[in-house]
């Protein structure tokens, strides 16, 4: 398989697996990528009053306190 020589990588943490009970979107990450080189870089913490498990917090490391004064959704 070849692999693009150009493309974007993207990576979301959530506050759990499950939308249909309330789960969210809590940070965007992005990474063009250029001839296996990085040539950009996007990353955004997203504040969506939600409280984050503790369980949760342990596998990304995001907690309730960086997310405040971050953006809201809509």
């Amino acid at each position: 398989m070849r692999v693009p020589d150009r493309y974007v990588a993207l990576d979301v943490e959530t506050t759990g697996f499950s939308p249909q009970n309330g789960d969210r979107v809590i940070e965007i990450g992005a990474v063009a990528i250029e001839n296996q080189c990085i040539i950009a870089k996007f990353s955004s913490l997203i504040d969506v009053d939600k409280m984050i498990p503790w369980q949760v917090q342990q596998v990304h490391g995001i907690t309730n306190e960086m997310l405040y004064g971050e953006p809201k959704t809509g």
